[in-house]
């Protein structure tokens, strides 16, 4: 981690500073630890920073700063990175936020820019018909688009039947929480949060040791709701969170869309009015939810980007070609040694080719001296 990371960190902590007058002070400061050094009068030069906000710097500022050299030992020790709003690796879709956290905490090397994403999220209380549902469409969606990420709560009910569905069809899923990394609640779910790290990740924009609070549960809803292009209720009653969740995602410009249920159903109402009232499209199934994001055609787009890219590249010889061939048909690639063998050709000629290959971008060299088709 570096200084910089440290007096973010430390900023975050101190108490009653919200992220958006930190953004501010750190922009007119011009990094994060010169905010902690600046006079009374610089702060009140700041439209919308006034004494209180020196005060609360100044008096705690010893504090906060040591508390974020432990934080750091500790993140070090457990793999968790700190992303801040000045980073590349920030998610861009929470620039879309005026309440966008002024840095994220993440254990997991899972995209945060994934290029087609889905929130998926419901009712604590679940039935059996919404998680089948849940499970259907989210089950259905991953085979279909490999390249989707499924984003939810780790929560009980829909939240972590998205979560399930999406390890069991092997898609990214980022799960959202409303605490720091330090604890994974609710401890139920620990295996399904250590499984999403391999391929996706756990995400918070609370610091370690952040006891959790309920208002915490409202305000990671945003986050959710902020880092998709989309939004899906599965199963939600009137005054559910996953109702907050969609009016966060209509704040922030993102389709809506919710699964219609039984009119005598409590667990639906939420969704049922959502659809009666036009503020969220119904959904019934992976096809419909596929027809509301345009996916197919994206995927179709995709299909000829690449045809026009391949078509550009420069052609193959014949024992280019014949050795491209061979390391298409192996997903885990070949040796130069195991391509002699199979090729019947001096390994020096192998990795002549080879070298060939990779200048005209057609193969890449992996771990191990593996060689892989593009």
């Amino acid at each position: 981690m570096t200084d910089y990371d440290l007096y973010i960190n430390a900023l975050i902590a101190v108490r009653g500073v919200g992220p958006h007058t930190a953004k501010l002070l750190v922009n007119e400061a011009g990094d994060a630890k010169s905010v902690f050094s600046m006079s009374r009068a610089e702060m009140n030069a700041i439209v919308g920073i006034g004494d209180k906000t020196y005060e609360y710097i100044t008096t705690q500022k010893n504090e906060v700063i040591e508390e974020a050299k432990r934080e750091q030992d500790y993140m070090n020790k457990h793999a968790i990175r700190q992303i801040n709003y000045t980073d590349a690796a920030f998610p861009l879709r929470f620039n879309a936020m005026l309440d966008g956290p002024l840095a994220i905490f993440v254990k997991g090397e899972g995209s945060l820019q994934p290029h087609k994403s889905l929130s998926v999220v419901g009712t604590r209380k679940a039935t059996d018909e919404g998680k089948q549902i849940c499970t259907e469409i989210v089950g259905t969606l991953a085979r279909r688009f490999p390249d989707l990420t499924i984003v939810s709560g780790l929560a009980y009910g829909i939240d972590i039947t998205a979560h399930r569905a999406a390890l069991t069809n092997n898609v990214p899923t980022i799960a959202v929480l409303a605490h720091g990394l330090d604890h994974i609640y609710p401890a139920a779910h620990k295996n399904e949060a250590a499984l999403m790290m391999e391929n996706g990740a756990l995400l918070t924009e609370y610091r370690v040791g952040t006891p959790m609070e309920r208002k915490q549960f409202v305000s990671r809803n945003r986050l959710i709701a902020a880092l998709t292009d989309a939004t899906l209720v599965v199963e939600s009653s009137e005054n559910g969170g996953s109702m907050l969740t969609m009016r966060y995602a209509a704040s922030y410009s993102r389709e809506i869309m919710a699964v219609p249920g039984s009119p005598l159903s409590e667990s639906f109402r939420g969704c049922n009015w959502a659809i009666k009232t036009g503020f969220a499209k119904m959904v019934e199934n992976a096809d419909d939810v596929a027809a509301v994001m345009n996916w197919e055609n994206d995927n179709e787009i995709e299909k000829r980007d690449n045809i026009i890219e391949m078509e550009q590249r420069e052609p193959l010889d014949e024992s280019e070609q014949l050795l491209w061939d061979v390391l298409q048909t192996e997903k885990d690639g070949l040796t130069a040694s195991m391509l002699s063998a199979k090729m019947q050709m001096p390994v020096r000629n192998v990795n002549a080719i080879l070298f060939d290959l990779e200048m005209k971008e057609r193969v890449k060299a992996m771990p191990g001296n593996n060689y892989k088709a593009i």
